[in-house]
């Protein structure tokens, strides 16, 4: 199983995909990621730029 590790903020976005050991596999740093002061159009925009996955990719929240 690998895990999606996502931290928006201010500043800076991290995407990380590690394994339930801690091996991580991918890291992604884009910009500012603050929903409460960028607009909707912004926040998404800088959200597609950090993920490293395509339409076929399979993910599931748990």
């Amino acid at each position: 199983m690998y895990l999606l590790g996502i931290d928006g903020g201010g500043t800076k976005t991290e995407e990380v995909v590690a394994d339930a050991y801690g091996n991580v596999f991918a890291k992604v740093v884009t910009g500012s990621s603050n929903p409460t002061s960028m607009s909707r159009e912004d926040f998404e925009s800088i959200m597609e730029k950090a993920h490293f996955f395509d339409a076929n990719t399979e993910i599931r929240i748990v």
